[in-house]
């Protein structure tokens, strides 16, 4: 990866993080669309993707 790619992969973060940060034990959630059906409580995940 290149130094220009490397350090501007970042460079919104600090707006992000600013402006859409988590508070401390805020419960948040992740949607992942088409990987509804994946079952992560066993060692090797499975997906059905949709």
């Amino acid at each position: 990866m290149s130094g220009w790619v490397n350090s501007t992969s970042m460079s919104r973060f600090p707006t992000f993080a600013k402006e859409l940060r988590l508070i401390d034990q805020g419960a948040y959630f992740v949607r992942t669309p088409g990987f509804d059906r994946c079952d992560a409580w066993k060692p090797t995940i499975k997906c059905d993707i949709r």
